[in-house]
């Protein structure tokens, strides 16, 4: 779950051709075996052996770049409740090895969901996975935002 040290700054940009869209051109993410091994356990995933389980990724949607990107477009009077998910891979993460995540994060004019879809490549251009993932926008208590 850690960022990797190269490309730290992301850049929030418009993004699509769908309302609201926003997107992160780079942000430098590694699968560092002790995370890996931790989001396995956690998961009741296999235990590592060498290898990244195939829902990782989604935990760098908690990096900061990443949450600032979705409050964004959620609002400060609403929480974002994971929904959905999908992965398509083109090839294997593999552990300690640093890559770049790329998201675009869009929210339609009366929605109350937004979607993320995100690229997962190495270092070197190498394109790794897709996935998309859905939040359901759910609005606080007023009693509670007071």
């Amino acid at each position: 779950m850690s960022a990797g040290s190269g490309n730290a700054a992301a850049a929030l940009k418009p993004g699509g051709n769908r309302e609201r869209g926003l997107r992160i051109a780079s942000i430098g993410v590694r699968t560092k075996a002790a995370d890996v091994a931790q989001f396995a356990e956690a998961t009741g995933t296999a235990p590592f052996a060498g290898f990244v389980p195939l829902t990782y990724p989604f935990c760098w949607l908690a990096l900061p770049e990443a949450r600032r990107l979705i409050m964004d477009l959620v609002g400060s009077d609403a929480l974002p409740v994971h929904e959905s998910q999908s992965f398509t891979y083109l090839r294997a993460l593999q552990p300690d090895c640093d890559y770049s995540l790329s998201i675009e994060a869009f929210r339609g004019a009366n929605s109350d969901r937004v979607t993320l879809q995100a690229a997962v490549s190495t270092l070197d251009g190498k394109e790794c996975l897709n996935f998309e993932t859905v939040l359901r926008i759910v609005p606080l208590c007023a009693e509670r935002r007071a």
